[in-house]
């Protein structure tokens, strides 16, 4: 669980940071530009940490359910 959160966040940290930079110079030479690009780069953001957290979700999910299932044997 944390590890998978610490490691999402530098993953986060380095990309978002390259793509921010990108975008500061893609809004500094044309507004309307940077305009369209932040909200395309928001959206396709927003998409990826839905996917992510679903899986993530799925993940801890079965493995819940897996050990309540063993737990709940009776030998």
């Amino acid at each position: 669980g944390i590890a998978i959160g610490i490691g999402l966040l530098l993953i986060i940290l380095v990309v978002g940071g390259l793509l921010l930079l990108i975008g500061i110079g893609i809004f500094l030479a044309s507004k309307t530009g940077g305009y369209i690009y932040s909200a395309i780069g928001l959206s396709l953001f927003g998409i990826l940490m839905l996917v992510i957290s679903g899986a993530i979700n799925s993940f801890n999910s079965t493995a819940l359910t897996l050990t309540y299932l063993e737990l709940d044997k009776k030998d």
